[in-house]
């Protein structure tokens, strides 16, 4: 799911909500959501974007991520 608007547009509550109904359902196992922006995913040094992402994932997994941008991708774990 991507939702996309201004900011102050109720983007991190819609992505809150989405996740509590995801954990009712029992599609994702925990009901949490992880927000990262673009400083916790790149690097400055090469070869370093990878492990900082994949960290970021592993702290996702059961929950949501939400990617704060211009727009915010969701994806359950």
């Amino acid at each position: 799911m991507i939702f996309s608007g201004n900011p102050g547009t109720g983007k991190t509550t819609v992505a809150r909500i989405v996740a509590k109904k995801l954990y009712d359902l029992g599609v994702i196992m925990e009901n949490k959501v992880i927000e990262v922006d673009r400083s916790k995913l790149v690097s400055n040094h090469v070869g370093e974007t990878a492990l900082k992402t994949h960290d970021v994932i592993e702290s996702a997994m059961g929950g949501v991520q939400k990617k704060s941008a211009s727009s915010i991708g969701f994806r359950p774990f």
